[in-house]
């Protein structure tokens, strides 16, 4: 069934966003307002919010929570309440709604005639999605892994002494060979020499499935020096292989080093960073130049690493990711070079 989560901080404020003239002290239960738009969003999502990666979503509800916004998290786990939570949501004066799953974004899409007429204030966020549509009122916001798989890739071949690391994904999916390709480009880029396997666990759930590709990937490939995983559930059974094996190993989403001393550096999609930047240029009215599509990258704001990881590296990799994230802000080092080309998304 449904887990409902709500986190209601209201908090009245004696100044506006635009200026500093004082206005007449509102009642305590009466949430912010930046012009005429409140600071209030709602999540709901097509699956359990307990993953690692869920969890960055959480962490960035929790910024807005933090400066004064009311959050309401809804976990949809059956397909037939995803309209009714739409609805629901609308009705409540959510103005501002994220959708986690293009399970539920394509109920939407079913219901957007009527919906729309309904509640033409409300505007939909269709998160880390690439799904298309023609909506209005709608934005697709992935947070590409591309761009942090290129970063992580560039940092283990500066960190193999033997020129040879290896990429171990679940699934052969169009998903993951963003996290690949991604991978690859960024190891080749740091070196050209450097040789990257790739191997499937073959089950994004299972861990064991995770530490008997990860064996194996050793045993076929003895001079791998560096393990990179992509493998969602089953990457916690790569990192406790990579742990027994000694191998250092980077970890995918979140902040894994707490799962196994060997991972040195983690993949970061900060949809936390997603969430958080596009709810205050919401805010500010800045919808109108979303578009249908707008990929959170670097150049947006996105962060691709941990900073505990940053400051863990030796200082001359340090500088060496200084001056790749410098060049992929302003557009000098392209990430999609050469055979890549096909996975720049273009917006």
């Amino acid at each position: 069934m449904k887990k409902l989560f709500t986190i209601l901080l209201v908090v009245a404020i004696s100044f506006t966003l635009f200026g500093c003239s004082k206005k007449e002290e509102e009642p305590a239960d009466t949430p912010e307002v930046s012009g005429e738009r409140q600071k209030r969003v709602a999540l709901i999502s097509d699956s359990s919010m307990a993953g690692d990666f869920d969890q960055m979503f959480v962490k960035g509800f929790d910024m807005l929570e933090k400066e004064g916004w009311e959050v309401k998290i809804i976990e949809a786990l059956e397909s037939a309440e995803y309209e009714e939570d739409l609805y629901a949501m609308c009705e409540e004066g959510y103005e501002l709604i994220y959708l986690k799953g293009d399970a539920i974004a394509s109920v939407l899409i079913d219901v957007a005639d009527d919906l729309h007429s309904k509640y033409p204030n409300v505007y939909f966020i269709l998160a880390d999605s690439y799904l298309e549509h023609d909506l209005d009122f709608a934005t697709c916001v992935p947070v590409d892994p591309y761009e942090s798989s290129f970063v992580g890739g560039y940092v283990a071949a500066l960190s193999s002494a033997n020129h040879e690391v290896a990429w171990i994904g679940h699934l052969d999916t169009i998903n993951l060979a963003r996290f690949r390709n991604g991978f690859t480009a960024g190891a080749l880029y740091a070196n050209p020499e450097t040789t990257v396997r790739v191997a499937f666990t073959g089950d994004w759930g299972d861990p064991i499935k995770g530490q008997e590709t990860t064996y194996a990937v050793h045993n076929e490939f003895p001079n791998v020096d560096v393990i990179d995983h992509a493998a969602y559930i089953a990457g916690n059974g790569v990192i406790t292989a990579c742990e027994e094996l000694g191998i250092p190993c980077i970890g995918c989403d979140t902040y894994q080093t707490e799962k196994g001393a060997t991972v040195f550096w983690n993949t970061i999609k900060s949809v936390d960073l997603m969430v958080y930047n596009v709810s205050k240029r919401w805010l500010n009215h800045e919808e109108t130049s979303f578009g249908k599509r707008m990929s959170f990258n670097i150049a947006s704001g996105s962060v691709p690493y941990d900073e505990r990881d940053y400051n863990a590296l030796p200082d001359d990799v340090k500088v060496k990711v200084d001056e790749l994230m410098e060049g992929i802000k302003n557009g000098t080092v392209d990430v999609f070079y050469g055979d890549y080309a096909e996975f720049n998304l273009g917006y």
